[in-house]
């Protein structure tokens, strides 16, 4: 009989539902990712898309700013979905977390945008599928994360056993660390 897959350094292969998790966090953190791009064009690519967007808008201070912090962000929580993609047992509190917020956010803006007296142009109709497919994401990520293992993969473990042996009462690591007097400047 072989040995079991993990003796032989190989993972097995994740669930349906990790692998969903994991292909939606890079979907959507790539696509989070790509809008470093208007965080940084210039000031005249950017005043020409405020123009089409919703004509007659100054490009102000105000507008600039916003459009960059926006994008920035978007840059960020990218970054983030695509960094959790790599450990989701490490990163899971963070991605609830990520899946509710974007949960609230997507449908809230689908709401109040759809109740605001805005004309219903093709601006108006981009924002409000945005939001819908923020939303949706979230809620994916909701029902798909109960169903992924808690459990880090075999080779996470494997790599945890070549590191030094921790002290007894000690978290792994921590025998590497100058040991304080009793006697501390802290009561």
């Amino acid at each position: 009989m072989s040995p079991p897959a993990m003796c032989r350094g190989k993972s097995p292969p994740p669930s349906p539902a990790e692998a969903w998790v994991r292909g939606l966090l890079k979907l959507f953190g790539g696509f989070g990712v790509l809008a470093i791009v208007p965080t940084l064009m210039p000031r005249s690519w950017l005043a020409v898309a405020v123009e089409w967007a919703e004509p007659g808008t100054p490009m102000q201070l105000l507008v600039e700013y916003l459009a960059r912090a926006l994008s920035a962000l978007c840059v960020l929580l990218g970054g983030m979905l695509c960094l959790s993609a790599t450990d989701i047992p490490r990163y899971r509190p963070m991605i609830y977390w990520m899946a509710a917020f974007l949960l609230v956010v997507g449908w809230s803006e689908c709401i109040l945008l759809g109740l605001a007296p805005y004309p219903k142009n093709l601006i108006w109709a981009m924002l409000i599928a945005d939001g819908g497919i923020v939303g949706l994401f979230g809620m994916a990520l909701l029902i798909l994360l109960p169903r992924v293992s808690h459990q880090p993969p075999p080779e996470a473990l494997l790599q945890g056993e070549k590191e030094a042996p921790s002290v007894a009462g000690q978290p792994s690591g921590a025998s590497d660390m100058p040991q304080q007097d009793s006697k501390s400047a802290f009561p």
